[in-house]
């Protein structure tokens, strides 16, 4: 499904374009910048980041810790809404995380985010982690967002 954008000049949108296959920029968030990914796609609603999955990132049984696994999604989604260029900012209200497959320390993983259903008040959003190499399904999210009052 294709998300408009509701500005005419999204200019989030524009600037998020300009990272495509650079490393994201500093100072979205203190977890973002510590996920250190690339955005590899950009458009209304739609957008993927690329990972290499670090040691710090890891649980006892050395794969990918689930809240770090979590935490990909629920920012990729937040980039993915922000691509719409909406006046205020949103925030998760929900996030379901099905996990399917383990990653391990320093290999590379790809995330999309999806706008699903963009409301006045609610955004529904999925994302999906793959494995970069094999494309192997590692997790599934869906995650329902608020608008908040705090504009951009």
């Amino acid at each position: 499904m294709k998300i408009e954008s509701t500005v005419d000049l999204n200019q989030p949108l524009l600037k998020l374009q300009e990272y495509i296959g650079q490393p994201a920029p500093k100072g979205i968030s203190p977890v973002f910048n510590w996920l250190a990914p690339q955005l590899t796609h950009a458009e209304a609603g739609h957008v993927r980041f690329d990972y290499t999955i670090s040691k710090e990132w890891l649980n006892p049984m050395q794969t990918l810790h689930g809240g770090v696994m979590a935490t990909i999604m629920d920012d990729a989604i937040g980039v993915a809404v922000f691509s719409l260029g909406l006046p205020t900012y949103f925030t998760t209200i929900n996030l379901s995380v099905d996990y399917f497959v383990p990653a391990n320390p320093g290999e590379k993983v790809s995330a999309k985010a999806e706008v699903i259903k963009a409301g006045r008040q609610v955004i529904h959003a999925i994302c999906e982690v793959r494995h970069s190499g094999t494309g192997k399904l590692l997790a599934r999210a869906t995650s329902n967002l608020m608008k908040t009052s705090k504009e951009k």
